[in-house]
């Protein structure tokens, strides 16, 4: 099956009034796009700025990985840095939906992953 279109960085998708904004985050995988919202504020009962998921970006308290063909560490960690962790559009306070390992938050994984060195 052939794609209509491409998700492009800065396109966005309502899906039934909900803005979904997209993000190119390659490193993962070649095409790997994160997508966010300002819309959804509340998850299990509290209250967050919005949320985005990341797929394989990166997983709570973990980097994605980049060790699968097409993978790249450095783009990886410069998605993670650039247009996760210290993206102006995105509070601390955003709700981090990963791939793996559970959710966490931008404010979170600033101060507890391991791998914040790579972001800095």
């Amino acid at each position: 099956m052939r794609a209509d279109n491409w998700l492009r960085e800065e396109d966005v998708l309502n899906i039934n009034g909900i803005n979904l904004h997209i993000m190119e985050t390659a490193g993962h995988s070649p095409g790997n796009i994160s997508l966010y919202s300002k819309d959804i504020t509340l998850f299990k009962n509290r209250e967050y700025d919005g949320l985005v998921f990341t797929g394989d970006l990166i997983f709570r308290r973990d980097k994605g990985r980049s060790d699968l063909t097409g993978g790249n560490e450095e783009l990886l960690c410069s998605n993670i840095r650039n247009k996760l962790i210290y993206n102006p559009k995105l509070s601390e306070d955003f709700l981090i939906l990963a791939g793996h390992l559970g959710i966490t938050t931008i404010g979170e994984e600033k101060k507890y992953n391991p791998f914040k060195y790579k972001f800095c």
